[in-house]
């Protein structure tokens, strides 16, 4: 069994490696490890370290870098602008916005699953409050068109 190094931790910036596993033409790379022990493990799931025979290790490491990328880029609250963060409530692991909104992980969830939660949630705000413009704009213009008298001071 091979060990290679898959690239910095995201939250320590040392060193993570993998072992790497053979099977069916494919290369799976084990449970990441830290060398200074933070819990890379939960980064991503292990089945998403997973290439053809042709392409590992590189490819192995350019995922684990997009991995890391994501989780430690993720998209700031679409409601007051602040960074994420992980919070613990009740013994489950929360990803968000603790005064405008949170994502829980689920059982097995990777951080990078709940980071794309978030993303995704955040994306879904955004797009309801463009939404939401077009339809304020689309009402000023029938209100106008409607009431001409009724609204004449707001576009003089």
């Amino acid at each position: 069994m091979n060990t290679i190094k898959l690239g910095e931790c995201p939250f320590c910036n040392s060193r993570v490696t993998a072992d790497l596993e053979t099977a069916d033409g494919m290369v799976m790379a084990g449970l990441p490890e830290c060398e200074n022990g933070c819990p890379v493990g939960r980064v991503m799931s292990p089945a998403a370290l997973t290439t053809s025979m042709s392409d590992a290790p590189e490819r192995l490491a350019d995922k684990w870098m997009q991995a890391c990328d994501m989780l430690l880029n993720p998209e700031t609250c679409p409601i007051c602008d602040e960074h994420p963060v992980f919070t613990a409530i009740k013994a489950d692991l929360w990803f968000g916005c603790p005064s405008d909104g949170l994502v829980k992980a689920t059982a097995g969830m990777s951080l990078v699953k709940l980071v794309e939660e978030w993303n995704t949630r955040v994306a879904e705000v955004e797009q309801t409050k463009r939404r939401q413009a077009e339809l304020e704009a689309e009402c000023a213009i029938l209100n106008r068109a409607y009431w001409p008298d009724r609204f004449k001071d707001e576009w003089d």
